[in-house]
């Protein structure tokens, strides 16, 4: 992993509180300077984003949304997935963000950081026609500073947090709004010290993300949370601090603020600039929370190596104690909504024959949840704490024969797509192929990848959206 160099950067005129710490550090990463592993994993977060949001486009929330944006909204400069329409900044920041989270297929990279980052800059970059390497310089800073802040307190979710029963927060929405906070700022030249206030504004009017309208009743809404509301609460900070606005320089760190409320003890400060967190990054193989990825992998891996799962009396999915409420519902889904974190629904589906979840499993859930073999998994499939795992990726399934003996078992921490198991260049490519490829043929997808993959030259980013719409405008393409 490379080592972030010294760079230099603006004193931030405010108190020297952890975000200014942040923000002196990353307002002086330029693109020039980081390893290309650094750009290359940048681009392919576009690539993956924009393939979920691409996806998320056709769902029934996302029209709804889009009826309410215009009729709320209006318009403006930004283009949306789905719609030839043109958006104020925040509202298309929302609408793309929301899409790319519907299916829950959007990267883990410290607590879905792409999704809300992305989906910010590409409404930004268009209105003020920036170039694509000053999209991906901002995207890097974003994802980075989301990363620390993220980091400084949900690490696994072992030693520091509280669990969600008791503070009924879900976490990216505060450190995704104060990393797209940090990437609009440094996008608008804002510099050290507005970017500290940017961030400082965005945590003080994020939403809390509740954790009862993701893990369990979130109805059309719950999109909206870890993408759609932080890109747009991000965006509206860093005009704030433009205008002049303060807000809390010691939000994370106070004994009232934000690590306060999240964890029982000390945190370490958030740490940015020894390390490039987008180097090692987190991507869902699977559209499905990634809670689920670890067990459903192992479930595969025994389908086949001949583990007879058919007949098994049990399957026992052990996971962390703080999992279990998240993931564990009561019935085979028959609605699309909530399909994305339950549980024993997902491992049925593995134990059927699936391999990868797709977002088909959602939108056709009713039609997978009636069929013989799916209900007779389900019917099987037992969630279970086990107290000893202690990170969100770890994971065990013990299988037991009719006789009441183990037939099988297996532990992981590394589903596919997690840091030590990455998804490789092409991996990501390939499943953009398949949540895109309903808008273009093969040969148009291809161009676009290559396209994304040249991003760093081209002198606009406006055709990242239009390039994918119902009537695509390939000549904005270029890279000339």
């Amino acid at each position: 992993m490379s080592t972030v160099n010294d760079r230099a950067g603006a004193v931030p005129a405010n108190d020297f509180g952890d975000l200014a710490r942040i923000a002196e550090t990353a307002s002086g990463f330029r693109l020039a300077g980081m390893p290309p592993t650094v750009v290359n994993q940048a681009r392919l977060t576009v690539l993956d984003t924009i393939g979920c949001m691409v996806a998320g486009s056709d769902s029934a929330g996302a029209a709804k949304l889009i009826a309410a944006e215009i009729s709320a909204a209006g318009e403006g400069p930004a283009s949306v997935f789905g719609t030839r329409h043109k958006f104020p900044m925040q509202a298309a920041a929302r609408l793309n963000g929301y899409m790319g989270d519907v299916f829950e297929h959007n990267d883990l990279i410290s607590g879905h950081a792409g999704i809300a980052n992305v989906a910010a800059l590409l409404a930004l970059s268009e209105a003020r026609e920036a170039s694509g390497a000053e999209f991906l310089e901002a995207l890097v800073i974003g994802l980075e500073v989301t990363s620390a802040v993220y980091l400084g307190a949900w690490d696994g979710m072992t030693a520091y947090t509280k669990p969600f029963e008791e503070v009924a927060i879900s976490p990216p929405s505060i450190p995704n709004s104060i990393g797209v906070a940090a990437a609009a700022a440094h996008l608008m030249g804002l510099g050290a010290d507005g970017m500290a206030r940017a961030m400082a504004i965005s945590a003080s009017i994020a939403g809390w993300c509740p954790a009862e309208a993701v893990f369990r009743s979130g109805g059309d809404i719950k999109p909206l949370l870890f993408g759609g509301w932080p890109a747009s609460a991000g965006l509206q900070a860093a005009a704030y601090a433009s205008a002049g606005l303060t807000g809390p320089a010691r939000v994370l760190e106070s004994e009232v603020g934000y690590y306060s409320t999240i964890a029982r003890r000390g945190h370490p400060a958030p740490s940015i600039g020894k390390v490039w967190r987008v180097e090692r990054p987190r991507r869902k193989l699977h559209a499905c929370c990634g809670y689920i990825h670890s067990a459903f992998d192992m479930l595969v891996d025994m389908r086949q190596c001949r583990v007879p799962l058919s007949e098994a009396a049990e399957i026992r999915v052990f996971v962390p104690s703080f999992v279990v409420g998240c993931i564990s519902k009561p019935a085979l889904p028959t609605e699309s909504l909530g399909t994305v974190f339950h549980g024993e629904y997902s491992f049925a589906l593995a134990v059927a024959g699936v391999e990868i979840i797709e977002p088909e499993h959602s939108t056709g859930c009713a039609e997978f949840s009636a069929r013989a073999d799916v209900r007779d998994a389900f019917s099987r499939i037992r969630i279970r704490a086990d107290w000893d795992l202690t990170h969100s990726l770890q994971s065990r399934v013990v299988v037991i024969a009719p006789d009441g003996t183990e037939m099988a078992s297996m532990y992981s921490h590394s589903p596919r797509g997690a840091a030590d198991n990455p998804m490789t260049a092409e991996d990501v490519r390939a499943k953009f192929m398949r949540q895109a490829g309903a808008r273009l043929v093969d040969r148009e997808l291809q161009d676009f990848v290559g396209a994304v993959d040249r991003l760093d030259r081209s002198p606009d980013t406006a055709w990242l959206v239009n390039a994918l719409n119902p009537a695509p405008h390939k000549s904005m393409m270029r890279l000339d």
